[in-house]
């Protein structure tokens, strides 16, 4: 019985690192590339207004 707990929970877990690693691999990429976008944008409308 025991066993059979302790391997749901470990695959469990095995399965919430996996997702959070597939997830912080999308996320960074988008969260770079919104943040080249912006500083972009920012460094544009101040020079068009300096």
């Amino acid at each position: 019985m025991f066993p059979a707990v302790i391997a749901v929970v470990v695959d469990v877990m095995f399965g919430a690192m996996v997702s959070v690693v597939v997830m912080f691999s999308v996320v960074i990429p988008v969260v770079v590339m919104f943040g080249a976008i912006i500083t972009v944008v920012v460094i544009v409308v101040f020079g068009g207004v300096v």
